[in-house]
């Protein structure tokens, strides 16, 4: 992050980013682990008293949606305690904003803005790390990359310093040997010596890889406007459609990263996107093929071999009636998906686990796993929508019921009677 700068967003508040230009173009020699330049510092110096400027400026119930503005002390504190992860702190509290804005009283789209630039800053603050440090014990001669090269999940190397036990010894070895620039899915050798078939596999794909994230990143800075500058009008309207139905945003880079690891391994090529936005257009095969001049056996073919979690690039325009615009957005806000699947009028089913690990039951077919993972915090805004919406309170008690009328009903589990909210969504007929 270092030779990169932080990525201001557009509409973002002109003290809080001019505050950020000014930490940028002195923080070269800082980092959160320096005892002679230590970031923490820099930022108590800058970013501190414009925050607490910024403060006087807007409404008292904001507040609380500012990381480093509460209890926790100010922002140089948090990085200091706890420099990675703070960015992931920011976002949730941007989505709890944004999933309290049916009040008047929170509908600021520049104050969104503000917070979306505090998350770069966040994020490139645990990137600023010294290259010469030593991690829980370990000899420190090597900096460990924040991601591994080619997905979204930390290196080995890490995750250890992040405090993760998870991570593989190496077989038969007596010391640890984690890698600084690949996650243990993607390290160079297995645990038996030899080499990991995952890693050759995406290393001859790491150009596709960069350009699919390129794109992501693009379109997520500027959110409004086709903006993944592919050359070709189709594809970027894909990456687009793609961008608003996930929400990625500029502070999602992890979650970014993850899916460009996944439209590779899917290999869902320019051709694919263009297939699908005509597609969605409502073009049959037939046109399509006609205007792509290629044979309409092609698109069959490549309709088939695309993953059904690429088929739904956007909501159905044939969504359920049912459910109004404020629910809908509020929902697909906090995670689109879930509004996709309760339009799907084959899907019957959404459950969670505790494990944050999601399940669907289409008509006639039994439950699958979709190996997503939903945040504990996520969780617990989809639960406090829907009681919102059924007029009860998420607080009521350990286990939560409601109902829509005429659409769905909801069971959930709170803490402490399960490790983790989980619930279960049974639709009704539409």
């Amino acid at each position: 992050m270092e030779n990169h700068r932080i990525q201001i967003v557009p509409g973002c508040n002109p003290i809080i980013s001019a505050a950020i230009e000014n930490l940028q173009d002195r923080w070269r020699q800082y980092s959160n682990r320096s005892k002679s330049k230590p970031l923490a510092g820099l930022l108590e110096e800058i970013i501190d008293p414009a925050l607490s400027e910024y403060a006087k400026k807007i409404p008292r119930n904001y507040l609380p949606y500012i990381l480093g503005s509460g209890q926790d002390g100010p922002l140089s504190e948090i990085v200091r305690t706890k420099p990675v992860g703070a960015e992931l702190a920011q976002r949730n509290l941007i989505r709890e904003f944004e999933n309290a804005s049916s009040n008047p009283a929170f509908s600021n789209p520049a104050f969104v803005a503000t917070l979306e630039t505090l998350v770069e800053l966040l994020w490139a603050c645990s990137d600023k790390r010294a290259r010469h440090t030593k991690v829980r014990g370990l000899n420190g001669q090597r900096r460990a990359q924040e991601f591994c090269r080619f997905c979204g999940k930390p290196s080995e190397l890490a995750a250890y310093a992040a405090g993760s036990d998870s991570v593989d010894i190496y077989h038969k070895s007596t010391t640890l040997q984690l890698s600084s620039t690949h996650c243990h899915e993607h390290r160079v050798k297995l645990p038996t010596g030899k080499w990991n078939p995952a890693y050759k596999s995406a290393s001859m794909s790491v150009a596709k890889f960069d350009l699919e994230l390129d794109r992501l990143t693009r379109q997520s800075r500027n959110y409004e406007t086709l903006s993944a500058s592919s050359g070709d009008p189709l594809v970027d309207q894909y990456i687009y459609q793609y961008v608003h139905r996930f929400g990625f945003r500029p502070g999602d880079k992890a979650e970014m990263r993850n899916h460009a690891r996944g439209i590779v391994d899917a290999k869902l090529s320019d051709h694919k996107k263009r297939v699908l936005v005509l597609q969605q257009q409502g073009l049959n095969q037939s046109n399509i093929a006609t205007i792509l001049n290629v044979s309409r056996q092609s698109i069959s073919k490549s309709l088939a071999s695309t993953p059904e979690k690429f088929l739904a690039i956007s909501a159905s325009s044939s969504h359920h009636p049912g459910f109004n615009d404020e629910f809908r957005t509020k929902i697909r806000d906090i995670e689109p998906r879930i509004m996709d699947w309760l339009d799907d009028p084959n899907i019957t089913d959404i459950m969670l686990n505790p494990d944050g690990r999601l399940w669907l039951t289409r008509e006639n077919r039994s439950k699958a796993e979709l190996g997503t993972i939903i945040e504990s915090s996520q969780a617990k805004l989809i639960i406090a929508t829907f009681a919102a919406e059924a007029q009860i309170s998420p607080d009521a008690g350990q286990t939560l019921e409601c109902e829509l009328p005429g659409l769905l009903r909801l069971v959930a589990w709170l803490t402490p009677i399960v490790e983790s909210p989980t619930f279960a969504i049974r639709k009704m007929a539409q």
